[in-house]
Protein backbone atom coordinates (compact mmCIF):
# COMPACT_ATOMS: atom_id res chain seq x y z
CA UNK A 1 0.00 0.00 0.00
CA UNK A 2 1.60 3.60 -0.89
CA UNK A 3 1.13 6.86 0.99
CA UNK A 4 0.75 10.14 -0.56
CA UNK A 5 3.78 12.26 -0.19
CA UNK A 6 2.13 14.61 1.99
CA UNK A 7 1.44 11.55 4.63
CA UNK A 8 5.21 10.55 4.10
CA UNK A 9 5.94 13.69 4.99
CA UNK A 10 4.09 13.99 7.44
CA UNK A 11 5.22 10.79 9.23
CA UNK A 12 8.91 11.68 8.18
CA UNK A 13 8.67 14.49 10.54
CA UNK A 14 6.64 12.28 13.27
CA UNK A 15 9.71 9.88 12.98
CA UNK A 16 12.22 12.79 13.68
CA UNK A 17 10.14 13.55 16.37
CA UNK A 18 10.16 10.77 17.68
CA UNK A 19 14.05 10.61 17.49
CA UNK A 20 16.17 8.41 19.29
CA UNK A 21 16.03 10.28 22.51
CA UNK A 22 13.55 8.31 24.81
CA UNK A 23 12.79 6.20 21.94
CA UNK A 24 16.35 4.85 22.09
CA UNK A 25 15.47 3.98 18.03
CA UNK A 26 16.63 7.45 15.62
CA UNK A 27 14.62 7.57 12.82
CA UNK A 28 14.98 10.09 9.82
CA UNK A 29 14.25 10.84 6.43
CA UNK A 30 16.73 13.15 4.18
CA UNK A 31 15.24 15.77 3.41
CA UNK A 32 16.09 15.44 -0.38
CA UNK A 33 13.34 12.61 0.07
CA UNK A 34 10.80 14.50 1.53
CA UNK A 35 11.01 17.22 -1.10
CA UNK A 36 10.81 14.37 -3.99
CA UNK A 37 7.81 12.73 -1.87
CA UNK A 38 10.03 9.58 -1.59
CA UNK A 39 10.74 7.29 1.25
CA UNK A 40 11.34 4.10 2.41
CA UNK A 41 8.85 3.84 5.20
CA UNK A 42 7.30 0.64 4.98
CA UNK A 43 11.25 -1.05 4.00
CA UNK A 44 12.80 0.43 6.86
CA UNK A 45 12.15 2.53 9.73
CA UNK A 46 16.21 4.15 9.75
CA UNK A 47 17.90 6.15 7.44
CA UNK A 48 21.14 7.42 8.17
CA UNK A 49 21.54 11.15 7.65
CA UNK A 50 20.31 14.30 9.12
CA UNK A 51 17.61 16.95 7.08
CA UNK A 52 20.20 19.09 5.72
CA UNK A 53 17.82 21.87 4.73
CA UNK A 54 15.00 23.71 6.60
CA UNK A 55 12.68 26.01 4.56
CA UNK A 56 13.58 29.63 4.36
CA UNK A 57 11.85 32.46 5.84
CA UNK A 58 10.28 29.93 7.96
CA UNK A 59 10.60 29.09 12.26
CA UNK A 60 13.77 27.49 13.70
CA UNK A 61 12.99 23.38 13.66
CA UNK A 62 13.14 21.77 17.29
CA UNK A 63 14.17 18.33 17.61
CA UNK A 64 15.37 16.03 20.59
CA UNK A 65 13.45 17.72 23.16
CA UNK A 66 13.87 16.15 26.57
CA UNK A 67 12.34 17.34 30.35
CA UNK A 68 15.46 17.23 33.05
CA UNK A 69 14.08 14.35 36.11
CA UNK A 70 13.12 17.17 38.01
CA UNK A 71 10.63 18.94 35.45
CA UNK A 72 13.12 22.06 35.33
CA UNK A 73 15.05 22.34 32.34
CA UNK A 74 14.32 21.35 28.93
CA UNK A 75 17.13 20.52 26.59
CA UNK A 76 16.55 20.32 22.91
CA UNK A 77 18.86 21.17 19.27
CA UNK A 78 17.32 23.16 16.97
CA UNK A 79 18.07 24.36 13.04
CA UNK A 80 17.39 28.01 12.08
CA UNK A 81 18.76 29.94 9.43
CA UNK A 82 18.80 28.80 6.09
CA UNK A 83 18.13 32.53 4.16
CA UNK A 84 19.74 33.16 0.89
CA UNK A 85 22.67 35.03 2.82
CA UNK A 86 23.59 31.97 5.23
CA UNK A 87 23.36 28.36 6.19
CA UNK A 88 21.39 26.48 8.13
CA UNK A 89 22.72 26.66 11.72
CA UNK A 90 22.08 24.12 14.32
CA UNK A 91 22.80 24.45 18.02
CA UNK A 92 21.64 22.73 21.86
CA UNK A 93 19.47 24.69 23.43
CA UNK A 94 19.02 24.70 27.57
CA UNK A 95 16.03 26.69 28.68
CA UNK A 96 14.91 26.95 32.42
CA UNK A 97 11.13 26.50 32.83
CA UNK A 98 11.14 28.05 36.70
CA UNK A 99 13.29 31.21 35.76
CA UNK A 100 12.85 31.57 31.92
CA UNK A 101 16.47 32.22 31.17
CA UNK A 102 17.97 30.08 28.62
CA UNK A 103 21.42 29.85 26.40
CA UNK A 104 22.57 27.74 23.38
CA UNK A 105 25.96 26.33 22.46
CA UNK A 106 26.10 26.48 18.86
CA UNK A 107 27.39 23.11 17.09
CA UNK A 108 30.12 23.23 14.69
CA UNK A 109 28.91 24.31 10.84
CA UNK A 110 28.00 21.66 9.36
CA UNK A 111 27.17 19.49 11.75
CA UNK A 112 23.98 18.78 14.02
CA UNK A 113 24.01 17.29 17.78
CA UNK A 114 20.51 15.54 18.65
CA UNK A 115 19.72 15.08 22.30
CA UNK A 116 19.34 11.57 23.23
CA UNK A 117 18.68 12.26 27.15
CA UNK A 118 19.05 13.61 30.74
CA UNK A 119 21.13 11.23 33.08
CA UNK A 120 18.94 10.16 36.08
CA UNK A 121 20.47 12.72 38.06
CA UNK A 122 19.99 15.52 35.95
CA UNK A 123 23.23 17.02 35.91
CA UNK A 124 24.51 15.50 32.07
CA UNK A 125 22.70 15.45 28.85
CA UNK A 126 23.86 12.78 26.03
CA UNK A 127 24.05 13.67 22.40
CA UNK A 128 24.66 12.35 18.96
CA UNK A 129 26.83 14.69 16.86
CA UNK A 130 26.63 13.96 12.83
CA UNK A 131 27.75 15.57 9.88
CA UNK A 132 25.52 17.57 7.30
CA UNK A 133 26.08 17.32 3.62
CA UNK A 134 27.57 20.81 3.24
CA UNK A 135 31.19 22.28 3.94
CA UNK A 136 31.91 21.84 7.77
CA UNK A 137 33.97 22.97 10.07
CA UNK A 138 35.68 21.16 12.92
CA UNK A 139 33.82 18.80 14.60
CA UNK A 140 33.48 14.53 14.80
CA UNK A 141 30.88 12.18 14.80
CA UNK A 142 29.61 10.36 17.70
CA UNK A 143 28.57 10.06 21.06
CA UNK A 144 28.92 13.07 23.56
CA UNK A 145 28.30 14.31 27.05
CA UNK A 146 27.82 17.92 28.38
CA UNK A 147 27.98 18.29 31.91
CA UNK A 148 25.16 20.70 33.26
CA UNK A 149 25.07 23.18 36.07
CA UNK A 150 21.94 24.45 37.61
CA UNK A 151 22.17 28.13 39.40
CA UNK A 152 20.40 27.91 42.75
CA UNK A 153 18.19 30.94 42.69
CA UNK A 154 16.41 33.00 40.08
CA UNK A 155 18.75 35.82 40.08
CA UNK A 156 21.69 34.01 40.00
CA UNK A 157 23.83 33.69 36.51
CA UNK A 158 22.37 31.52 33.70
CA UNK A 159 22.50 27.83 33.88
CA UNK A 160 26.24 27.07 33.31
CA UNK A 161 27.50 24.26 30.71
CA UNK A 162 30.69 22.22 30.24
CA UNK A 163 33.25 24.60 28.22
CA UNK A 164 33.77 21.26 26.07
CA UNK A 165 31.66 18.40 25.97
CA UNK A 166 33.47 15.06 26.58
CA UNK A 167 33.50 12.41 23.36
CA UNK A 168 32.20 9.52 24.73
CA UNK A 169 32.53 6.73 21.99
CA UNK A 170 35.71 8.23 20.52
CA UNK A 171 38.26 5.29 20.80
CA UNK A 172 35.31 3.02 22.52
CA UNK A 173 33.78 1.72 19.01
CA UNK A 174 34.90 -1.77 17.59
CA UNK A 175 37.36 -1.75 14.89
CA UNK A 176 35.62 -0.58 11.86
CA UNK A 177 32.80 0.38 13.84
CA UNK A 178 31.46 3.73 14.00
CA UNK A 179 28.65 4.71 16.28
CA UNK A 180 26.32 7.52 15.53
CA UNK A 181 23.42 6.77 18.18
CA UNK A 182 23.67 5.42 21.74
CA UNK A 183 22.06 6.01 25.62
CA UNK A 184 22.29 5.41 28.95
CA UNK A 185 21.15 2.35 30.80
CA UNK A 186 19.79 2.55 34.28
CA UNK A 187 22.52 2.26 35.93
CA UNK A 188 24.58 4.49 33.70
CA UNK A 189 26.09 2.20 31.69
CA UNK A 190 26.40 3.91 27.70
CA UNK A 191 24.98 1.37 24.74
CA UNK A 192 25.95 2.53 21.17
CA UNK A 193 24.18 1.48 17.75
CA UNK A 194 27.01 1.28 14.71
CA UNK A 195 25.58 2.47 11.27
CA UNK A 196 27.17 -0.44 9.16
CA UNK A 197 25.13 -3.16 7.83
CA UNK A 198 24.09 -5.50 9.76
CA UNK A 199 23.66 -2.76 12.68
CA UNK A 200 25.23 -3.99 15.91
CA UNK A 201 24.34 -2.49 19.87
CA UNK A 202 27.65 -2.34 21.92
CA UNK A 203 28.02 -1.64 25.58
CA UNK A 204 30.90 0.34 26.25
CA UNK A 205 33.17 -1.10 28.83
CA UNK A 206 37.13 0.38 29.27
CA UNK A 207 38.95 -0.59 26.69
CA UNK A 208 36.53 -2.70 24.83
CA UNK A 209 32.86 -2.89 23.56
CA UNK A 210 31.01 -5.73 24.35
CA UNK A 211 28.28 -6.91 21.76
CA UNK A 212 24.98 -6.95 23.30
CA UNK A 213 23.09 -7.82 19.75
CA UNK A 214 23.45 -8.02 16.04
CA UNK A 215 20.27 -6.99 13.41
CA UNK A 216 20.75 -8.59 9.91
CA UNK A 217 18.75 -4.96 8.75
CA UNK A 218 17.98 -2.16 11.20
CA UNK A 219 16.75 -1.44 14.57
CA UNK A 220 13.38 -0.30 15.21
CA UNK A 221 13.87 0.60 19.25
CA UNK A 222 15.66 -0.76 22.02
CA UNK A 223 15.39 -0.35 25.31
CA UNK A 224 17.20 -0.80 28.96
CA UNK A 225 15.49 -2.05 32.03
CA UNK A 226 16.70 -3.45 35.25
CA UNK A 227 15.01 -6.84 36.46
CA UNK A 228 15.66 -8.03 39.91
CA UNK A 229 18.98 -5.81 39.81
CA UNK A 230 20.02 -7.61 36.33
CA UNK A 231 20.01 -5.44 32.71
CA UNK A 232 18.09 -6.29 30.29
CA UNK A 233 17.05 -5.25 27.18
CA UNK A 234 14.26 -4.99 24.73
CA UNK A 235 15.01 -4.97 21.25
CA UNK A 236 12.86 -4.98 18.22
CA UNK A 237 14.96 -5.44 14.85
CA UNK A 238 14.76 -7.18 11.73
CA UNK A 239 14.52 -10.92 11.65
CA UNK A 240 14.53 -11.31 8.02
CA UNK A 241 15.08 -8.12 5.98
CA UNK A 242 14.18 -10.71 2.50
CA UNK A 243 11.22 -11.38 4.23
CA UNK A 244 10.33 -8.00 5.88
CA UNK A 245 9.52 -9.71 9.46
CA UNK A 246 10.02 -8.06 12.63
CA UNK A 247 10.80 -9.02 16.09
CA UNK A 248 10.75 -8.23 19.98
CA UNK A 249 14.40 -9.84 21.83
CA UNK A 250 14.79 -10.11 25.40
CA UNK A 251 18.54 -9.88 26.57
CA UNK A 252 19.87 -10.67 29.41
CA UNK A 253 23.38 -12.20 30.83
CA UNK A 254 24.45 -12.44 27.37
CA UNK A 255 21.45 -14.89 26.71
CA UNK A 256 19.01 -13.58 23.77
CA UNK A 257 15.32 -15.05 22.98
CA UNK A 258 12.68 -13.57 20.73
CA UNK A 259 9.20 -13.19 22.60
CA UNK A 260 6.37 -13.56 20.73
CA UNK A 261 6.28 -14.58 17.06
CA UNK A 262 7.70 -12.56 14.39
CA UNK A 263 5.56 -9.72 12.72
CA UNK A 264 4.92 -8.51 9.46
CA UNK A 265 4.09 -5.24 7.37
CA UNK A 266 5.62 -2.99 10.85
CA UNK A 267 5.71 0.91 9.72
CA UNK A 268 7.34 1.05 13.29
CA UNK A 269 7.54 -0.72 16.78
CA UNK A 270 7.72 1.50 20.20
CA UNK A 271 8.28 0.17 23.39
CA UNK A 272 7.51 2.14 26.45
CA UNK A 273 10.58 3.47 28.48
CA UNK A 274 9.50 0.55 31.49
CA UNK A 275 9.52 -2.20 28.90
CA UNK A 276 5.82 -3.46 29.62
CA UNK A 277 3.79 -2.02 26.67
CA UNK A 278 4.79 -2.22 23.04
CA UNK A 279 2.35 -0.69 19.97
CA UNK A 280 3.28 -1.87 16.52
CA UNK A 281 2.02 0.44 13.69
CA UNK A 282 0.89 -0.62 10.27
CA UNK A 283 -1.12 1.19 7.43
CA UNK A 284 -4.80 0.49 7.89
CA UNK A 285 -7.06 -0.93 5.70
CA UNK A 286 -8.64 2.00 4.37
CA UNK A 287 -5.27 3.81 2.72
CA UNK A 288 -5.55 6.71 5.07
CA UNK A 289 -5.05 5.73 8.46
CA UNK A 290 -2.70 3.86 10.63
CA UNK A 291 -3.35 0.77 12.84
CA UNK A 292 -2.38 0.17 16.12
CA UNK A 293 -2.35 -3.34 18.39
CA UNK A 294 -1.23 -2.88 21.65
CA UNK A 295 0.97 -5.69 23.58
CA UNK A 296 1.65 -6.30 27.08
CA UNK A 297 5.12 -7.89 27.32
CA UNK A 298 7.00 -9.41 29.88
CA UNK A 299 10.67 -11.46 29.46
CA UNK A 300 9.05 -14.62 28.15
CA UNK A 301 6.27 -13.84 26.16
CA UNK A 302 4.39 -10.48 24.29
CA UNK A 303 0.21 -10.54 24.29
CA UNK A 304 -2.17 -8.72 22.06
CA UNK A 305 -4.31 -6.41 24.60
CA UNK A 306 -6.19 -3.91 21.72
CA UNK A 307 -6.33 -3.16 17.96
CA UNK A 308 -8.18 -0.29 16.90
CA UNK A 309 -7.96 2.06 13.59
CA UNK A 310 -5.88 5.79 14.74
CA UNK A 311 -6.04 8.60 13.04
CA UNK A 312 -3.73 9.53 10.11
CA UNK A 313 -3.02 12.73 12.06
CA UNK A 314 -0.69 10.91 15.21
CA UNK A 315 2.59 10.67 13.86
CA UNK A 316 4.73 10.89 16.64
CA UNK A 317 4.28 8.64 19.77
CA UNK A 318 5.08 10.06 23.26
CA UNK A 319 4.08 8.50 26.82
CA UNK A 320 2.86 9.54 29.88
CA UNK A 321 5.21 9.24 32.72
CA UNK A 322 2.90 6.55 34.28
CA UNK A 323 2.52 4.48 31.13
CA UNK A 324 -1.45 5.29 31.06
CA UNK A 325 -1.66 8.16 28.20
CA UNK A 326 -0.14 8.32 24.95
CA UNK A 327 0.37 12.18 23.83
CA UNK A 328 -0.15 11.76 19.71
CA UNK A 329 1.83 14.35 18.01
CA UNK A 330 3.23 15.65 14.92
CA UNK A 331 0.16 16.45 12.80
CA UNK A 332 -2.30 19.29 12.75
CA UNK A 333 -3.94 18.52 16.23
CA UNK A 334 -2.96 16.87 19.29
CA UNK A 335 -4.60 13.38 20.82
CA UNK A 336 -4.76 11.97 23.94
CA UNK A 337 -4.94 7.85 23.97
CA UNK A 338 -5.60 6.15 26.95
CA UNK A 339 -3.44 2.73 27.95
CA UNK A 340 -4.90 -0.48 27.48
CA UNK A 341 -8.64 0.91 26.01
CA UNK A 342 -6.45 3.24 23.07
CA UNK A 343 -9.86 4.95 23.18
CA UNK A 344 -8.68 8.31 21.43
CA UNK A 345 -9.24 12.40 22.78
CA UNK A 346 -8.99 15.37 20.51
CA UNK A 347 -6.74 17.76 22.88
CA UNK A 348 -9.01 21.02 22.19
CA UNK A 349 -9.46 23.04 18.58
CA UNK A 350 -6.64 23.64 17.18
CA UNK A 351 -5.15 22.10 13.86
CA UNK A 352 -2.68 23.88 12.73
CA UNK A 353 0.06 22.46 15.49
CA UNK A 354 2.06 20.10 13.02
CA UNK A 355 4.71 20.20 16.44
CA UNK A 356 8.33 19.45 15.54
CA UNK A 357 8.34 17.46 19.04
CA UNK A 358 6.98 17.10 22.63
CA UNK A 359 7.78 15.67 26.11
CA UNK A 360 5.87 15.09 29.18
CA UNK A 361 6.75 16.59 32.24
CA UNK A 362 6.80 14.52 35.27
CA UNK A 363 5.16 15.39 38.18
CA UNK A 364 1.74 17.45 36.41
CA UNK A 365 -0.59 15.70 33.83
CA UNK A 366 1.06 18.31 31.03
CA UNK A 367 3.76 18.22 27.96
CA UNK A 368 5.60 20.89 26.70
CA UNK A 369 4.98 21.08 22.51
CA UNK A 370 7.42 22.41 20.19
CA UNK A 371 5.82 23.78 17.57
CA UNK A 372 6.55 26.96 14.48
CA UNK A 373 9.50 28.19 17.12
CA UNK A 374 6.97 28.30 20.14
CA UNK A 375 7.13 26.03 23.28
CA UNK A 376 4.22 25.56 24.52
CA UNK A 377 2.86 24.22 27.51
CA UNK A 378 -0.60 21.81 27.28
CA UNK A 379 -2.75 20.44 29.88
CA UNK A 380 -3.33 17.09 28.63
CA UNK A 381 -6.73 16.76 30.08
CA UNK A 382 -8.19 19.76 28.99
CA UNK A 383 -6.11 20.71 25.89
CA UNK A 384 -5.70 24.33 27.11
CA UNK A 385 -1.87 25.99 26.22
CA UNK A 386 0.38 28.62 27.89
CA UNK A 387 3.08 29.73 25.56
CA UNK A 388 6.61 29.58 27.20
CA UNK A 389 8.57 30.47 24.71
CA UNK A 390 9.23 31.80 21.76
CA UNK A 391 12.43 32.04 19.47
CA UNK A 392 14.13 35.55 19.22
CA UNK A 393 13.76 37.28 15.70
CA UNK A 394 16.97 36.40 15.17
CA UNK A 395 16.38 32.81 14.97
CA UNK A 396 13.82 33.63 12.16
CA UNK A 397 15.13 33.42 8.70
Amino acid sequence: MKSTPARIIAFAFGLLALGFGLGFGFQTLQYANLQSGKSSVGNSSEEEGIASEIPRNTAPVVRGLRVSPDDRLLAFNAVYGGSSNSSPQAGRFLFDLKTYNWNEAKSPAGWQDSITQWSRDGKRILFAREKIPRAAGEGEAGLYEEKIILPPTKNASKTQRQSTPAALSKGAEPSGEKAYAGFWTPDGKLVMKTRHESKSLYLKGGDNAQNIDRSPGTYYQNRAVLENGVLAYYVVRDVSVADGTVGLFHIANGQSRRVGSTLSDVVWAYIAENARWMIVCRYAENGKDWQWSLYKISPTKSTLTKQVTIPEDVVAVYWSPDFKQILGAAGKSLWCIDVPSLKIQKLGDRTDWNADDAAWLSNQNAAIVASAGHLWKVDMATGKRIEVWKFPEEYWR
